[in-house]
């Protein structure tokens, strides 16, 4: 967790939690991190930080990636670190 997080509280129905924790386990993923999981989904766009880099080499460009990604993949997602 991060000194950003929040702490949130909340109460649910135990029926409600039972599932929760069930599908969280399923997962391999503890309850917290399911339910930031499920919440990220809601917002529009994702949730802020979220963002898979490999998407963003397809942004604007009507799904296909630089013609030569496979091979500078790194430039793309780390940028240039030859300085």
């Amino acid at each position: 967790m991060k000194l950003t997080d929040h702490k949130v509280q909340l109460y649910l129905p135990q029926s409600l939690y039972d599932f929760l924790r069930q599908a969280a386990r399923r997962q391999g993923a503890s309850l917290s991190a399911y339910l930031r999981q499920l919440l990220s989904l809601q917002v529009p766009g994702g949730a802020p930080g979220t963002e898979d880099p490999l998407l963003r080499l397809t942004r604007n460009r009507k799904g296909v990636g630089p013609r030569d990604g496979s091979r500078n993949v790194d430039k793309y997602l780390y940028g240039d670190r030859s300085r």
